[in-house]
């Protein structure tokens, strides 16, 4: 699916709906059972550049990203996405372990058009070589260096851990969008007061749609109609009450790790 749009009519519709709906080709091609809030912000990143999470801890928000490069990559053609974290554990261990999972799950069609390392992602052409202007990797650096330079019709950069990566990042990012199309996901715990993810949800003019996943908002809260298996897979009340007993419910670790202020 990872080519130029093709001319034949149903696949042309197929490619369409896959780039409108993200939620829909995550669910058909992996198997995959989202709760609504995933669904929500897959639907916001088909319609807007730059998205913003901010969220509790145990609600999938890694799971979602990971979701969200494999699809870009899927949807548009050529295209790069190139994802950070502050840390190379984050990037490796976290990130790039749910897209491994992801694309293990990928059907035969779609899993030999590509090939997953630890953290890069290449794709081949019809005669087998490397793709050079479709593919995902994942760094966790200080330099923003890495990140200028980069020129796609289609760019995709998905930022995890967000509080923790430096403003020269974003700066370098903040480059990608002067054209084609453009996607950037920032998402994780509200832990800082300050930085680029703070401004994304204190001030409009960036041009950020944001949420915020508190646990309140979460199936194991609402009684969301999902399967055992996702709330198996989500926060527990009792580790809830497990962290407010230890933090205390007014203290800064439990606004930002629960509640997602």
């Amino acid at each position: 699916m990872a080519t130029a749009t093709p001319a034949c009519p149903d696949l042309t519709a197929l490619f369409r709906r896959v780039q409108r709906e993200p939620d829909w080709f995550c669910e058909r091609t992996f198997g995959d059972e989202l709760w609504s809030k995933q669904r929500e912000i897959l639907r916001a990143l088909a319609v807007h550049e730059k998205v913003a999470v901010a969220s509790c801890h145990g609600v999938g928000k890694t799971f979602l990203a990971a979701r969200a490069v494999l699809w870009f990559l899927h949807a548009y053609a050529p295209a790069i996405v190139a994802t950070t974290a502050p840390t190379a554990h984050q990037v490796t261990n976290l990130l790039w372990r749910e897209i491994r999972i992801a694309h293990a799950k990928l059907p035969p069609e779609l899993a030999r058009e590509s090939k997953c390392l630890m953290n890069t992602l290449y794709f081949f052409t019809a005669d087998g070589s490397v793709r050079p202007d479709h593919l995902a990797w994942g760094r966790s650096t200080n330099e923003s260096a890495h990140f200028q330079g980069i020129h796609a019709p289609h760019l995709m950069a998905v930022v995890d851990e967000a509080s923790g990566v430096s403003d020269d990042i974003y700066e370098a990012l903040d480059t990608w969008a002067a054209g084609g199309v453009y996607r950037e996901l920032l998402i994780g715990n509200p832990m800082r007061a300050e930085g680029k993810f703070f401004r994304a949800f204190t001030n409009p003019e960036l041009g950020y749609v944001t949420f915020r996943i508190p646990v309140t908002v979460t199936p194991n809260w609402t009684g969301e109609d999902v399967s055992e298996a996702v709330t198996r897979s989500l926060v527990q009340p009792e580790r809830v009450r497990l962290w407010a007993a230890d933090w205390g419910e007014g203290s800064a670790a439990y606004h930002a790790r629960v509640m997602a202020e």
